[in-house]
């Protein structure tokens, strides 16, 4: 049995042929159900385990009592001016966001999510997009913990507090889906890409991030996404109902915009796990319900 670039035999086989037709049936029975917004199908991860994929690419530190220090961080504080936001915004379209990256068999979706924010700050501050490290902050980032999870303020701070606010390229500092013994920031001849502070949005207020992400840009989401539902999403506007529980996260990624689509509202997000997934790598998602936490440690880095 293949599954991918994944070759089974014996026993081994026996177990993910249990696995695979398991998702399938899963796969079956929520697509006939005509109240479901959205598509999921077989790909890559039909035949792992739901632990085995949050250990291998969801992997954030989950829980309430992880939570990272907000007071690390400004506050974005908002003149309830009531001016008219676009009905719409796509960083994509105005040139702020590179294309989707794979993050592998690491639980680096934190860096992820930290460079998708930063990739649209620099880009928008300075009209030049460029592809930054992901491995830097996966090496060198001591307040998270390389592949085995983080939090996107933590690495946002870590870059201010130890880095000068530079970033490296992804030239200079490539992706190899596993942590370094040691850190080489300080060996890279010329860092690039600077941050002067980061923003943390206010806890759950969707209509607060529907204005950062017009005005200022993307920005760097967790949410709690250890469900089959999101594993296998392949298309349309994302809502899972199981999402019930506060303060869990499982996942970080990047918004990098939102939309309406037939009555729906919804945001437009990066994900990591390379353009084979989702809607060729992004996933719309429902906004306006703080759906699986998304609002709740958003954060947004800042030229100035």
């Amino acid at each position: 049995m293949r599954t991918t670039n994944n070759l089974y035999s014996g026993d081994e086989y026996h177990f993910r042929l249990g696995i695979f037709l398991s998702n399938s049936r899963f796969i079956e029975s929520h697509n006939k159900n005509p109240r479901k917004t959205f598509r999921v199908s077989l790909n890559k991860f039909a035949a792992l385990t739901p632990s085995e994929i949050a250990t291998m690419l969801h992997n954030q530190r989950t829980h309430y009592r992880n939570l990272p220090n907000v007071n690390s961080s400004d506050n974005i504080r908002f003149n309830k001016d009531n001016k008219k936001l676009p009905e719409s915004v796509d960083w994509r379209e105005k040139g702020a966001v590179t294309e989707i990256k794979n993050q592998g068999m690491c639980g680096s979706c934190w860096a992820f999510s930290t460079i998708v924010a930063q990739e649209g700050c620099h880009q928008i501050e300075t009209g030049e997009l460029l592809r930054l490290s992901e491995q830097n902050l996966v090496d060198c980032a001591d307040n998270c913990h390389g592949c085995d999870g983080g939090w996107p303020i933590e690495a946002f701070n870590y870059v201010l507090n130890k880095q000068g606010g530079k970033y490296c390229t992804d030239d200079d500092y490539p992706y190899t889906a596993e942590q370094a013994l040691l850190c080489y920031f300080y060996r890279v001849q010329q860092p690039v890409s600077n941050i002067a502070s980061v923003y943390q949005i206010p806890q759950g207020d969707e209509e607060a991030m529907k204005e950062v992400v017009a005005n200022w840009g993307p920005v760097a989401i967790n949410v709690d996404s250890n469900y089959g539902s999101f594993n296998f999403y392949d298309g349309g506007i994302y809502v899972e109902e199981s999402c019930q529980v506060k303060y869990v996260y499982s996942h970080a990624m990047g918004i990098i915009g939102y939309g309406s689509a037939e009555g729906q509202d919804f945001w437009i997000v990066k994900n990591s796990w390379g353009p084979d997934w989702g809607e060729e790598g992004y996933i719309r998602w429902q906004r306006g319900t703080d759906m699986c936490n998304i609002a709740d440690f958003a954060s947004i880095p800042r030229y100035h």
